[in-house]
């Protein structure tokens, strides 16, 4: 089996929970492309991307504006992109609680240029 690689997205969230549910697969997720191609070659590898760092700078100003609880979920402020490797089911957990409206602020923040 070769290696599976794909960049961590929210998107793809529900089925890489499925994928590791389901127990047949190996799901672990990564800091990086190199650290997946060490890895494993019967798991199926995530890693964070641009699209991911911006999601972290979203969650962020989006928990700050509007005091979201993160103690349910696990989490503290502020959230980094460790919290999407290492907790990416709590971050997922989130991510589900929040309406489809704060999804599309949440996807498309950007870093604020000083």
């Amino acid at each position: 089996m070769e290696f599976a690689f794909a960049y961590f997205d929210m998107f793809i969230g529900h089925h890489v929970q499925a994928i590791a549910e389901s127990g047949k697969i190996d799901v672990e997720f990564v800091f990086s492309r190199e650290e997946a191609e060490a890895g494993d070659e019967n798991t199926f590898y995530f890693w964070p991307s641009e699209r991911t760092e911006r999601m972290v700078v979203g969650f962020n100003r989006l928990i700050q504006r509007d005091d979201i609880e993160l103690e349910p979920f696990s989490l503290s402020y502020p959230l980094a992109l460790e919290d999407f490797v290492e907790r990416w089911e709590n971050v997922w957990e989130l991510f589900l609680s929040l309406d489809a409206r704060t999804h599309s602020y949440i996807i498309g923040a950007r870093p604020r240029q000083d």
